[in-house]
């Protein structure tokens, strides 16, 4: 690539920069207001009859009306089939505060800790310390417009059997400020997802999968993530092996680790009447990755899959990782953008 060209790419990763700075100001913007509307809704407040704010006490709720709920103390679900909280309507915004929501553990657990259902649409999930754990995933997030922040102090999801957060059939996701660790399979996939932001401080760590999976998902940004001793990649931009088989004839080795850590048969989008997650594959392009790093995990740092091009990786940094720290299955550099990275080891050697 010719300095004329790099310095274009450059210009453009800036504007993207700016368009992603404006973006996560105006939903900033929008959970304050929301935040204050929740906080002039509490009991002490003068205005607390006119602006209610609904308490949430067990499992099993679901919210199905659009206003300001919040958790009001720690949760325990016994249940292994059905999720603790479901959200079914749009406009909802739903506070953890510090609280903790907990499942019954172990291989037989079969729900999500809480379920974003896809009539959904626009709900701000907002966390200040709560921890989600013990279920089969954490967070199913099946609508678009949705807000998952941590605040400044975080929102944890660790310990579930499968994935720690699953976005699945969704657009205009934004997310902020998570720790997402030591679940069985991938820390945070997207499936069939689009416009989705990560964005502040991230960290994935300890899961049994890939840190971050992307498949069939396109035009997604992951801006400052830390992926770490993950079981397989830290970052992997690729599908299913037996979609991979279908559309080039044979998985290639990352690939094939997948399908010991896929998506889980209750919840995964493979296994859902309608879905056709096989039959309506598609490559996972135009996804940007700035300023992240992906450090000892058991496959390469950084992946991309066969078959899945326009990608641009920039400023992002792995070491110590198994085998290689980035990694192109196309065989070139050609299909994907990768620069002003630092690695050790990469496959093909043009990866820069």
């Amino acid at each position: 690539m010719n300095n004329t060209n790099i310095n274009r790419l450059a210009a453009c990763i800036c504007k993207l920069s700016t368009r992603l700075e404006l973006k996560r100001r105006s939903k900033s913007a929008l959970l304050a207001g929301l935040v204050t509307l929740a906080v002039v809704a509490t009991p002490s407040g003068a205005n607390a009859q006119r602006i209610p704010f609904t308490p949430v006490e067990e499992c099993g709720t679901v919210i199905g009306a659009p206003g300001s709920y919040t958790l009001t103390q720690n949760l325990v679900s016994s249940s292994a089939v059905m999720p603790c909280i479901e959200i079914t309507s749009p406009g909802v915004l739903f506070t953890l505060e510090d609280h903790s929501i907990t499942g019954p553990g172990g291989v037989h657990a079969l729900a999500p800790g809480i379920r974003i259902f896809a009539s959904a649409s626009g709900v701000q999930l907002v966390s200040s310390g709560a921890t989600i754990q013990g279920f089969n995933v954490g967070i199913l997030n099946e609508a678009s417009g949705v807000s998952i922040t941590g605040n400044t102090q975080g929102l944890t999801v660790t310990r579930n059997s499968a994935q720690g957060i699953l976005i699945s059939n969704a657009s205009s996701v934004v997310m902020e400020n998570l720790s997402i660790t030591d679940n069985g399979a991938a820390g945070l996939e997207l499936s069939h997802a689009t416009g989705v932001i990560l964005q502040g401080t991230s960290f994935l760590q300890g899961n049994g999968g890939h840190g971050l999976w992307l498949h069939s998902s396109s035009g997604n940004q992951f801006v400052g993530l830390e992926s770490a001793d993950n079981k397989l990649a830290g970052i992997y931009v690729g599908e299913p092996a037996n979609i991979a088989e279908q559309n080039q004839g044979s998985a290639s080795e990352t690939e094939r680790a997948v399908t010991a850590r896929s998506m889980p048969r209750s919840w995964s989008p493979t296994s859902r009447s309608g879905s056709g997650t096989v039959g309506n594959s598609a490559p996972s392009q135009d996804n940007i990755f700035i300023r992240g790093a992906a450090i000892q995990n058991g496959g390469p740092g950084i992946a991309v899959g066969s078959g899945d091009y326009h990608n641009i990786v920039v400023n992002m940094s792995a070491q110590s990782n198994k085998g290689k720290d980035a990694v192109d299955e196309n065989g070139s550099c050609g299909g994907n953008k990768w620069l002003a990275n630092e690695f050790a080891a990469t496959d093909p050697d043009c990866i820069q």
